[in-house]
């Protein structure tokens, strides 16, 4: 599915290299230091994605990838305890 004209931005196709470049990378994960740059990568693009969903007007759809994004703040943040 193509996305909207108007959401297709420089920005986002940044994004779409960087997620790129971390499936790639995605191989088994090995250590606590690898899911925690998963975890501040899910952050970012869940925060990304809430922004174009609020944009869209899809309230609830905003609001969990905004949880998501929380969630995965606080993993960067703290570690995987």
């Amino acid at each position: 599915m193509k996305a909207p004209k108007a959401l297709v931005t420089n920005e986002n196709s940044n994004a779409a290299l960087r997620a790129a470049a971390v499936v790639d990378d995605l191989r088994p994960v090995t250590g606590r230091r690898d899911s925690v740059e998963i975890a501040r990568y899910i952050a970012d693009m869940s925060a990304e994605m809430a922004a174009m969903a609020g944009a869209g007007k899809l309230d609830i759809l905003a609001y969990f990838l905004s949880m998501a994004r929380v969630e995965a703040e606080i993993i960067s943040r703290n570690g995987l305890d």
